[in-house]
């Protein structure tokens, strides 16, 4: 059995990893997130779309922009050539599903330029 980390351990790992990430050259970063213990249809909380040096620094970006409204995330970098596709009101907020769908749209058909 799997003995669960206690915050002061969480915190830790979570500076840790933050420090691993620092100086790494910034990316854009698409961050996904649901909650699984909401009814199937309703579980998508939302995308956050930030600027940041990795993962954890993204989602940290996310909490301190009020743009992660909690549950699970996923994420990963976006091609640096899909930053010019973006416009500010894309970044640095929580997009709903439709808006969400609609820039990926726009990043899509960039990429098939």
């Amino acid at each position: 059995m799997t003995e669960r980390m206690t915050d002061e351990e969480r915190g830790e790992r979570w500076l840790d990893m933050l420090s691993k990430e620092a100086g790494a050259p910034f990316r854009i970063w698409w961050l996904s997130f649901c909650d699984p213990a909401k009814p199937a249809g309703s579980q998508f909380l939302g995308v956050a779309i930030v600027a940041a040096e990795g993962f954890v620094s993204a989602v940290a970006k996310a909490r301190m922009g009020n743009c992660n409204p909690g549950g699970e995330v996923m994420g990963g970098p976006l091609p640096d050539e899909f930053a010019a596709v973006l416009t500010p009101a894309d970044m640095d907020r929580l997009l709903t599903k439709g808006e969400a769908v609609a820039v990926d749209a726009r990043l899509m058909a960039a990429g098939q330029q």
